[in-house]
């Protein structure tokens, strides 16, 4: 059953001036529920944009929008959030610095409520946020009044990404996640990344730079070039995926110019 429809799109930059910039002409994509989905590409391949297009932040051009069947082309950024979660590759983004892991656990905990940090830390809920934490690895448990900026790099990408996932969401969106952290810790996320999106059962969208996480990780594998969908590989095909597969890919699209392997 698919969750996610994008139908017919166009997405078109500037209209109308000497910096008209179209990104997508007809553009359909269908996710089903329960995919892991890698998507690779060039700069300028649209990944960005098509993130941007499915969490809200721009309007498309013609086309729809279907989340579960209901076109939501006109639903706003912060609605979807309801149902969706964004991990970016800023953890600042994610989190709030200047506040403790216990004061964003709370905030996030209380998604779609009114805020009040003394209903947010009963002992139920201390509990809960406790499990989570521990099930990290990462003895944030015993961090609970650390402001959320002392954390490493790695710590606080780790938080965002489990509060991204705090509330029950139907689509996780990971938007170069890894990109920022050094090699040991990347390898920590993504472990954590997959551990989650299985347990949670939750479907996802990583755009990823790490042409080995892309092959890794996840069930479906998808590569863009100027806006058009240029590989699609699942099930038996994505296992059969090797990183030099989409090396060569790259190659052939921009002859001269390397793409990280990971």
């Amino acid at each position: 059953m698919n969750l996610l429809q994008l139908k017919n799109i166009e997405v078109v930059f500037e209209r109308n001036t000497n910096n008209e910039t179209p990104v997508f002409a007809n553009f359909n994509l269908n996710i089903k529920r329960g995919q892991f989905i890698s998507l690779v590409g060039s700069n300028g391949s649209g990944k960005t944009t098509l993130l941007n297009l499915i969490a809200g932040k721009i309007v498309p051009s013609r086309g729809s929008v279907l989340f579960a069947g209901k076109d939501i082309t006109g639903l706003k950024e912060h609605e979807r959030s309801r149902f969706m979660g964004r991990v970016f590759q800023d953890p600042a983004l994610g989190t709030s610095p200047s506040m403790t892991i216990l004061e964003n656990m709370a905030l996030a905990g209380a998604k779609g409520h009114s805020f009040g940090l003394q209903r947010g830390i009963r002992k139920n809920k201390l509990d809960f946020y406790q499990t989570r934490l521990e099930q990290l690895g990462l003895g944030l448990e015993d961090k609970f009044h650390a402001p959320v900026g002392s954390l490493s790099s790695g710590q606080r990408q780790a938080l965002a990404l489990l509060i991204c996932t705090l509330t029950p969401i139907e689509l996780l969106i990971l938007d170069e996640h890894t990109a920022a952290l050094d090699p040991k810790t990347s390898e920590t996320i993504m472990e954590l990344t997959d551990e989650i999106i299985k347990k949670q059962g939750v479907t996802a969208l990583m755009v990823t730079h790490n042409l080995r996480y892309a092959v890794k990780y996840g069930n479906r594998l998808l590569m863009l070039d100027k806006g058009k969908i240029i590989i699609d590989a699942q099930g038996g095909k994505k296992n059969r995926l090797r990183v030099q597969d989409l090396v060569q890919v790259f190659g052939k699209l921009t002859p001269g110019l390397s793409y990280p392997a990971g």
